[in-house]
């Protein structure tokens, strides 16, 4: 199959304006193409991220992309080109993701699309999230089940009023190849993790348990929503392919010796085999933003790009689940959890939200 041009991609989806969409991690890697995308077809972008200058730095690189395609005539026109503006979200804790979740209610009244984009990788347990918590399962995991069940009857209203919602959750095959959680291994503090090349299998097994999170979130939360009547927000998860750009999540390898000669080798690997950035971002995009999602009513599934024979993206389709990720009593076990854990925090201390303001480029 020939490679999908970026016409033709961007012409397969909806005209967003006046929609208004988060993307998580949405400054690098293929959160900055899924933002570029999404601004393209009209739809204001809040790119939420802990690192506000180098957000703001990729927001104006994004921004002028977008601002360009205007003298473009290969790209598909709307009423007007999206904006994009930076959101403070921090995900390594339950109480900084809630406080953003309540800084954006302020900003806006309605919210059309969340893509969990965000993600650390390959993380050690030689420290613990301020939850007590392993921090890539915090990260990837209960960070982003914090905010957007904190933002979900923005997204129900959203819904209700303007005919659909989207939640794309960002996983990846690697799904299948983890074990279930174990919530007391979870809560282990390890001193000498990552000290050793021996630490980098537990590290990566923990990153793929994080992804089956990722799966089991998207498919109880689309249960849940389904048994309460709500019909009109479409959930669902993908593998967005191996991006031949990765920077492994938010988090890294670390700043050893031996971790920056193994991160290099790993990306040497995964430029050889991997897709661009853009090509990654392609399946997410498609998921939160065109009209054959509510057309064949796809929700609670999983979902894979279709390469060529060269890695280049052509579509992206509906993918049947390992057993591993249709486990039902683990779904509701880690969504228990997870709603245990924001119920502590909250029982603890009163959430102050954070002062932020949204940071617009000037036209």
């Amino acid at each position: 199959m020939a490679r999908m041009s970026e016409s033709d991609f961007l012409a397969s989806l909806s005209d967003l304006t006046g929609k208004i969409s988060i993307v998580t991690g949405g400054a690098g890697g293929i959160g900055l193409e899924t933002t570029v995308y999404l601004a393209l077809r009209g739809c204001t972008v809040y790119v939420a991220s802990r690192n506000r200058e180098r957000s703001l730095k990729a927001i104006a690189s994004a921004q002028k992309r977008v601002d360009a395609a205007s003298d473009d005539p290969q790209i598909p026109r709307v009423k007007q080109f999206g904006r994009i503006h930076f959101h403070q979200l921090d995900l390594g804790s339950i109480k900084t993701a809630r406080q953003s979740a309540e800084a954006f209610r302020k900003l806006e009244s309605r919210l059309d699309i969340i893509i969990a984009n965000a993600g650390a990788g390959l993380l050690f347990q030689n420290e613990l999230s301020d939850e007590g918590l392993e921090r890539t399962f915090q990260t990837n995991h209960l960070g982003h089940f914090t905010f957007i069940m904190s933002l979900l009857d923005l997204v129900e209203a959203t819904a209700a009023a303007h005919g659909d919602a989207r939640i794309v959750n960002t996983t990846s095959y690697g799904y299948a190849g983890a074990k279930v959680p174990n919530y007391e291994d979870l809560r282990q503090l390890k001193p000498n993790d990552g000290s050793s090349l021996l630490h980098y299998m537990p590290s990566f097994q923990r990153y793929l348990v994080s992804k089956l999170c990722n799966v089991f979130f998207t498919l109880e939360l689309d249960r849940r929503l389904r048994e309460r009547g709500v019909k009109n927000i479409y959930a669902n998860c993908c593998h967005p392919g191996l991006a031949g750009a990765t920077t492994f999540g938010d988090g890294g390898l670390g700043n050893s010796r031996l971790a920056h000669m193994t991160e290099a080798a790993i990306k040497f690997l995964v430029v050889k085999i991997g897709q661009t950035n853009a090509d990654s971002a392609k399946t997410q995009v498609y998921l939160a933003a065109s009209d054959d999602i509510k057309r064949n009513d796809s929700h609670g599934e999983y979902w894979e790009p279709l390469l060529s024979w060269r890695r280049f993206y052509y579509s992206c389709s509906r993918k049947e689940l390992f057993p591993i990720g249709k486990n039902l009593a683990e779904q509701e076990k880690l969504w228990d959890f997870s709603q245990q854990a924001i119920d502590m925090v909250q029982s603890r201390e009163m959430v102050e939200p954070v002062n932020d303001e949204r940071v617009e480029l000037a036209a």
